[in-house]
């Protein structure tokens, strides 16, 4: 078979092979065949390489190919003229393609940034590695009219120094793509706070909220403060990084603000969040009631696990509504009860606890496990207060276990 048939097969290692014979031995003729492959061609092709596994595009040398073969012809400029302008391919395809014909194309490449067309322009910048943009090619960009063009300026290597005053764009897709860009790093503190002062969109506060936890411990009160706020967010997911980062803030403003959030809290994720704030014992006496219901009455096991751990932290255990679960027929629900009833042992809650009954052997035997759980912690002393002056307390505890 010839090339241009092995460049149509359907073998995806065929037509890669094809491709690379290409660079050397193709001609004008294969040139429309390898366009189309390299603009819309996904295929991998796995080839082992020791320990690693190497993946090879077929997109990719398809464009290799192109390149050397239009270098030898003398096309390149022209060629890339046509394809940077033909908007019936895809942009990142065309970009792609326009970096692999390298430097015989960089004059219409620069010609292409100013086209009048939004989407040449764009190709024109995806040809340029975001590593590899100038600082004035960023700027450059980061002024163009077309926010298509500036979204992708903001993923320049070089566009940080640029992000505070991209964070004003006017397109609400530019400053979403710069917030973005801030999460992972450490920098642009202050602009990210003024930003969320400012910012009424609310995806785009959504990545900037994203944009605080990384930046917490050392943000000082204006972030703890702006988190704090962030706990009334419209859109729920945004309430949980709130929520989440704040689970260790002991500020007095944080613990009542959460507190007040409690109750009318909608989503699960974001209240299983606030009933772990540590200092909800210290700042939330006033929604005990809420929490002790929710434990009770949620068939949500996620939100009783919190709520059971919030339980815990008060010190809350209520033996006529608890003592019940404990042979529930839910095992999450009598395991939960199980763990609250042995997080505050008592003579009187290890009596009622031996007293309960079950005809389920599951149920039994975590009964009896709590039973010698309580009877441990009460032969050590567990219990404040509980004296043992002549060992008649001891003999009492025996008795009871």
């Amino acid at each position: 078979m010839g090339l241009s048939d092995d460049l149509q097969s359907e073998d995806d290692a065929t037509r890669l092979a094809a491709c690379n014979r290409a660079a050397s031995e193709g001609g004008l003729e294969h040139v429309p065949q390898l366009l189309d492959l390299a603009l819309y061609d996904l295929a991998e092709v796995k080839f082992a390489g020791g320990m690693a596994e190497d993946w090879r595009s077929v997109s990719a040398a398809a464009s290799g190919a192109l390149a050397a073969i239009l270098e030898r012809l003398g096309e390149t400029e022209s060629a890339a003229r046509a394809v940077g302008t033909d908007l019936r391919h895809d942009d990142e395809a065309v970009g792609s393609l326009l970096y692999y014909l390298g430097a015989p194309a960089e004059a219409v490449r620069r010609e292409l940034e100013t086209h009048p067309e939004p989407r040449v322009r764009l190709r024109a910048l995806k040809a340029v590695l975001t590593t590899e943009r100038t600082p004035e090619l960023v700027r450059r960009m980061l002024a163009d009219p077309s926010p298509l063009v500036r979204v992708e300026a903001t993923r320049s290597i070089a566009a940080g120094d640029e992000y505070p005053r991209a964070l004003t764009d006017a397109a609400p897709a530019v400053r979403l793509e710069v917030a973005r860009q801030l999460r992972a790093g450490a920098r642009h503190t202050e602009g990210i706070l003024q930003a969320l002062e400012r910012e009424r969109d609310p995806d785009v506060r959504h990545a900037l909220v994203q944009c605080l936890p990384s930046r917490w411990r050392e943000g000082g009160d204006a972030i703890t403060v702006a988190l704090r706020r962030a706990l009334d967010e419209p859109r729920a997911d945004t309430r949980r990084v709130a929520a989440e980062t704040l689970k260790r803030a002991g500020e007095a403003h944080v613990g009542q603000a959460i507190v007040a959030r409690l109750p009318v809290e909608s989503d699960r994720h974001a209240l299983y969040a606030l009933l772990s704030y540590e200092h909800l014992a210290h700042y939330g006496k006033a929604v005990l009631p809420f929490v002790a219901s929710l434990f009770l009455e949620t068939r949500d096991g996620l939100l009783r696990s919190a709520a059971l751990h919030a339980l815990v932290r008060f010190g809350w255990c209520d033996l006529p509504r608890v003592l019940p679960l404990a042979t529930h027929e839910d095992e999450e629900t009598r395991r939960a009860a199980l763990f609250l009833l042995g997080s505050q042992p008592s003579t009187t809650t290890l009596a009622q606890v031996k007293a309960l009954r079950s005809n389920s052997e599951p149920v039994r035997r975590g009964l009896e496990t709590l039973v010698l759980q309580l009877a441990a912690q009460l032969q050590k002393g567990a219990v404040p207060g509980l004296r043992r002056r002549d060992g008649s307390d001891s003999d009492r505890l025996r008795d009871l276990s």
